[in-house]
C-alpha cells in the first residue's frame, strides 16, 4: 500500500496598515510589518486546528501589501484520509 497523500488549500488574512505607511523610512516599516504579521500568525494555529475537521499545517506564504492593506495567503496542507 502507498504512503497517504496530502490535501492543499489556502487561507487568506489580512490587516490593515496605519495611515502614511508608504511614507514612512528606515526600519520603521519592517517593525510595523513584522507586528502585523505576528498579529495574524497567532491564531493561526488554532484556526487550523478547527477548519474542517483540523490536522492542518502551513507549508509556505505569501504577503502582499495592497490598498492599505498587508494581505497574507497561506499554503497550507494536511493528510488525506483513505477512502475505501
Amino acid at each position: 500500500m502507498g504512503s497517504p497523500g496530502y490535501e492543499y488549500g489556502f487561507l487568506v488574512q489580512s490587516s490593515p496598515l496605519p495611515d502614511g505607511f508608504p511614507k514612512l523610512v528606515g526600519d520603521q516599516p519592517g517593525q510595523i510589518l513584522g507586528e502585523h504579521l505576528s498579529r495574524l500568525v497567532e491564531p493561526l494555529g488554532r484556526t487550523m486546528g478547527t477548519l474542517d475537521g483540523g490536522g492542518w499545517e502551513a507549508v509556505s506564504h505569501s504577503a502582499l501589501i495592497a490598498n492599505g492593506s498587508l494581505i497574507v495567503t497561506f499554503l497550507i496542507r494536511r493528510r488525506s484520509v483513505p477512502r475505501g
